[in-house]
């Protein structure tokens, strides 16, 4: 089975997950899904565990893919941005995050990984 990392609803393979719904194949894209937008990083201590064993033994790889523009990974950013709170803890990782993305948009074009 091939499915891109893109056409998961994270929230509903997130459930099958849990519930041991998922084939191992479509645990690996969940992983990659959450290690390419970030996201492991925020959840439960189970996920950042379970994302950095699959990375450690090559089943995943790290947090962006090679070859991401600044506007991906500026557009994960945003999103996340988009996503916390009011709260003083969401308010200050808001305002740090919306910094990088500040950052980011004045190097367009710029694609990791080059010097």
């Amino acid at each position: 089975m091939t499915v891109s990392t893109l056409d998961i609803d994270v929230s509903s393979w997130l459930a099958r997950y849990e519930s041991g719904d998922l084939e191992y194949d479509q645990t690996i894209v969940l992983f990659q899904h959450l290690i390419n937008k970030g996201m492991y990083h925020h959840m439960a201590d189970h996920y950042r565990k379970t994302a950095r064993l699959m990375i450690d033994s090559g089943q995943c790889k790290t947090d962006t893919p090679s070859g991401s523009t600044v506007s991906e990974v500026q557009y994960g950013l945003q999103a996340e941005v988009d996503r916390l709170g009011t709260s003083r803890i969401d308010t200050y990782v808001k305002d740090e995050l919306q910094s990088v993305v500040n950052i980011l948009s004045e190097i367009p074009g710029l694609v990791k990984g080059d010097k």
